[in-house]
């Protein structure tokens, strides 16, 4: 969740909303106490709006010490918070994470439930993009309790998500799937199918990669049944790779194929080149387990897209099904030169499953 442009939305300034710039700044010169904080706030959303992270902070902390002494801790929080989403904005991680830190253990007793957990949601965020998931597990934690005792479904359901990516990312697969069913819960008789179908989408992700190809396929159906009404032209062939993905993994080759290929058509027709190379490498990896050729043509076209794309990971898998193919046409010295180059940038990219089967894949040529 990207921060609010202002102060949360929460200082009211629509008085100042058609003012210019220029105004604001001859109006700064005469303005005192509260409406001098007001004109600061307003200053600092148009700031964050063009992106002047440096003029936005500077806004949003005078403010929040005029509030401070003026006694008004609340508002005094809000700037701070807004202190915070310009340094998370500006690349200062670090520094965000303390103030919103502090903010939340400030706010405790004094702001209402659901300002409370925005201010987790936020630390938890800030965590999340500088690579601190522990803290971030904890904050998403809080925001979802938070949100669950102010009976806030929707907010609930998607910190549970949050809260689910991050233990996923650490590989706590079972703690993710709990937290993904807890946000599909949250989210009964509300009526939100795309936030539905994407944690069904996780479910089904997770599933698949603990080896649980049944579960995967359940949940790969549910989202498919989603995907059919989603106008978004990407989420309905995705819902068929998906499906396929699992189908192979379970062994049902000729359902996955036809999941497969109505995924490459739509993805196609979408003009989506990266759909359509994943959908290679999925159709790649069929190939291979039926012993079908065109196992290599299609890895190294799907690589070629991941390439260009510069999407890491995806060139580690690309790679990983190419080493097979050249052990297989008898190049085991090329596969192994391969598989030593898929470990080294695995590693650097954090993907931590890829290395392990680059190594596994080595150990045995």
């Amino acid at each position: 969740m990207s921060p609010k442009v202002g102060l949360l939305d929460w200082s009211g300034v629509s008085d100042l909303s058609d003012k210019s710039i220029d105004d604001l700044w001859k109006d700064l010169g005469s303005a005192e106490g509260r409406e001098k904080a007001h004109i600061l706030d307003h200053l600092h959303g148009l700031s964050m709006s063009n992106e002047d992270f440096h003029d936005a902070l500077a806004f949003a902390e005078q403010a929040s010490t005029i509030y401070k002494d003026l006694g008004l801790i609340s508002d005094s929080i809000y700037a701070q918070v807004a202190m915070a989403n310009a340094l998370q904005l500006s690349g200062a991680l670090d520094e965000a994470i303390a103030i919103y830190r502090d903010c939340c253990e400030a706010a405790e007793a004094i702001l209402d439930d659901n300002e409370l957990a925005t201010i987790w949601e936020y630390l938890g965020d800030s965590c999340n993009s500088n690579s601190k998931p522990l803290l971030a597990i904890e904050a998403f934690a809080q925001a979802e309790a938070i949100n669950v005792t102010a009976k806030t479904s929707e907010d609930s359901a998607r910190c549970a998500q949050k809260l689910g990516d991050v233990q996923g990312y650490l590989g706590l697969n079972d703690d993710a799937v709990c937290s993904y069913l807890r946000g599909c819960d949250y989210l009964i008789g509300r009526n939100d199918l795309p936030a539905m179908g994407t944690l069904q989408d996780r479910i089904s992700d997770v599933y698949f990669e603990m080896g649980r190809y049944e579960d995967a396929i359940d949940f790969a159906k549910k989202s498919l049944h989603i995907a059919f009404t989603c106008d978004c032209k990407l989420c309905l062939p995705q819902a068929h790779f998906r499906l396929g993905s699992a189908l192979t993994g379970a062994g049902e080759y000729d359902s996955a194929r036809l999941e497969l290929t109505a995924a490459e058509t739509l993805f196609t027709n979408a003009g989506s080149p990266s759909g359509q190379a994943k959908v290679w490498l999925a159709i790649a990896r069929l190939n291979l387990a039926v012993g079908e050729p065109g196992v290599r043509e299609l890895a190294e076209r799907a690589l070629t897209i991941f390439e260009a794309l510069d999407w890491q990971q995806f060139v580690c898998e690309a790679k990983l099904l190419k080493a097979q193919t050249m052990v297989c046409d008898g190049d085991v010295s090329g596969a192994r030169d391969l598989l030593l180059q898929v470990e080294q940038e695995a590693v650097s990219e954090g993907a931590i499953a890829l290395a392990d089967a680059a190594r596994k894949q080595l150990a045995n040529y």
